[in-house]
């Protein structure tokens, strides 16, 4: 059992050592976060400081993970990446109250990762699925991981509290979830981000391949008509779309297309799901002349706010992922789908 424990915590090292060579500037950076997140800081001085880590973590990531791909050398990824980050960091520390900026970039370079490697290079499908399969699964079991740690320490620190009278501060707990999920959590997550964008296929999971056939598609189509009755009653009666339909075609099509990436490697195995692939963007075709004119009659009448303005982008983008769903039918669309977006929440944040 020592001998099985030595050869797992060696691994464990091993790939954090890679992980710490591979991607430093991440590293960096999510240090900073958490240092200026445990500070006695003001929050309103922190932010800034945050906001430049946290993008600084993904855009490097996403940038490493591209240059990889590319195999640039480490001197080119330099001299790129820094010059890029000093400008953004910049604009954080001169445009402070642009808070709705960090709610565009933020998911925008956070998604990079799961593309980057594929930009501007032959790829298949299968091979952006693989990958993201496995990072996501790596991320999920990191989220458990980190669950488990600070539960376990949590617990060390009540029993050396209850049974030997230890004091500790007021917010202990508070910091150890911090040093958790912005240290360790980050850290073991890079280091079980492939190395190899070209794998061969995962089998995809029973679980998994139930739920999507037998769970979520049949709700889904279940929803869809829902939102054609409720077009249908409004055609009747002749009166406007309810603002709250907004939100709810939103998430239709957003949900919807999630499925659909996350089943791409049963689209032609899958009876169920291939009629999805085959029929889900004509189905979105009415929710989203729903919510064009739902939309539509909010900003007329009260303005553009910031929310309108997030689902007029969603709009955008489910009719453009739509429009070449119907043109392409090929591998280039899961691509179309990630990289549409992320241009559409860059566009957006400035």
């Amino acid at each position: 059992m020592v001998l099985i424990s030595r050869d797992v915590l060696d691994a464990f090292k091993k790939e954090l050592i890679l992980a710490v060579r591979r991607f430093p500037l991440p590293m960096i950076c999510a240090a900073v976060f958490c240092a200026v997140t445990l500070s006695t800081l003001a929050d309103a001085e922190k932010l800034p400081y945050l906001e430049s880590a946290f993008y600084g973590c993904f855009l490097f990531i996403a940038l490493k993970l591209f240059a990889e791909s590319r195999r640039w050398s480490e001197l080119r990824f330099y001299s790129i990446g820094i010059p890029i980050f000093s400008a953004l960091a910049l604009y954080v520390h001169l445009s402070p109250e642009a808070i709705m900026v960090f709610f565009f970039l933020a998911p925008a370079l956070f998604l990079a990762m799961f593309i980057a490697p594929f930009i501007n290079r032959h790829s298949e499908a299968q091979q952006i699925w693989t990958f993201n399969y496995r990072l996501w699964t790596h991320i999920f079991v990191t989220i458990l991981a980190a669950i488990c740690l600070f539960l376990g320490v949590s617990a060390i620190v009540s029993s050396l509290k209850f049974l030997f009278g230890v004091e500790f501060y007021r917010d202990v707990y508070e910091d150890i979830w911090f040093i958790v999920a912005t240290l360790f959590s980050p850290i073991v997550a890079m280091a079980g981000i492939p190395r190899r964008f070209d794998e061969p296929a995962t089998h995809f999971p029973k679980v998994v391949r139930i739920m999507l056939c037998y769970i979520v598609i049949p709700l889904l189509l279940v929803y869809a008509v829902i939102l054609y009755g409720y077009t249908a009653k409004i055609i009747i009666t002749w009166e406007l779309p309810k603002g709250g339909v907004a939100y709810l075609v939103s998430g239709f099509g957003c949900l919807g297309i999630i499925v659909y990436l996350a089943s791409y490697p049963l689209h032609k195995t899958s009876r169920i799901i291939a009629l999805y692939k085959q029929h889900f963007f004509k189905l979105l075709v009415i929710p989203l002349l729903l919510l064009t004119a739902g939309i539509y009659t909010r900003i007329h009448d009260y303005g553009l706010t910031e929310e309108r303005y997030a689902i007029v982008l969603c709009l955008l983008w489910l009719g453009l992922v739509s429009a070449v769903a119907f043109v392409k039918q090929s591998d280039l669309v899961p691509k179309i789908i990630f990289a549409s977006l992320i241009v559409f929440l860059v566009a957006a944040s400035f």
